[in-house]
């Protein structure tokens, strides 16, 4: 929960999900770790996916408030972590 330092979209931030020792599939099918803000967007898409299928009948705008709404606290200031840390628990 912790803001790891990045110049990409400064200010843009909405919301924070993990970019950094995030397990993933390697090549070979063996199992490790990864970081990166490229890492970060796929678990957000995945948790907007995992919205979109408990409540159907929300507009795009809703999912990406309850996203927000619904985030936890992270260190750093707003520019890097948005509302917070996703957490579609």
């Amino acid at each position: 929960d912790h803001a790891v330092s990045s110049d990409h979209a400064p200010g843009n931030v909405e919301v924070a999900a993990p970019g950094y020792i995030v397990p993933t599939v390697c090549r070979g099918g063996t199992n490790g770790y990864t970081a990166g803000t490229s890492f970060a967007a796929p678990v957000v898409a995945g948790a907007i996916m995992m919205l979109r299928q408990r409540f159907p009948h929300e507009t795009p705008d809703q999912i990406r408030a309850r996203l927000r709404d619904t985030a936890k606290q992270a260190t750093g200031n707003a520019a890097q972590t948005g509302a917070g840390r996703i957490d579609v628990y």
